[in-house]
């Protein structure tokens, strides 16, 4: 291989892992900072509650790509969803989404839960409040 070849070699897989590397950050960080449940809890998806909450996660999920910061309120229940302003959209979505089922998982039936996560954050109560 002569020494032009091997140049452009080399700047081929420099670019390659550039792309690499640009693909990678891209992505929203799931890693979790921290998490909180309420410990007061509601009856059953049978709850009225139970319809807010999911009312108001609805509405965090479609609103807080737009301007990376949302509050939603629905009858009984309050949310805010937030993301770092670094993230696209389409990421912004999937780390909202992310925090949602997270939330759910971690503290079913809760009257009220936050989590932060790398690049977004959730929180929902069953009272006003401001982030």
């Amino acid at each position: 291989m002569n020494a032009s070849s091997q140049h452009i070699a080399k700047l081929l897989l420099s670019f390659l892992l550039l792309c690499s590397c640009i693909v990678v950050k891209c992505r929203f960080n799931n890693g979790s900072v921290y998490k909180t449940c309420n410990h007061s809890t509601y009856s059953s998806i049978s709850d009225p509650y139970y319809d807010d909450l999911w009312n108001v996660l609805d509405d965090l999920m479609l609103h807080t790509s737009k301007d990376y910061n949302y509050y939603a309120k629905y009858h009984s229940c309050y949310g805010h969803a937030a993301c770092f302003g670094a993230l696209a959209k389409s990421n912004c979505d999937d780390c909202v989404d992310y925090a949602k089922d997270f939330l759910h998982d971690e503290c079913d039936l809760s009257h009220g839960a936050q989590v932060q996560l790398q690049d977004c954050r959730m929180r929902y109560e069953d009272y006003p409040f401001i982030e």
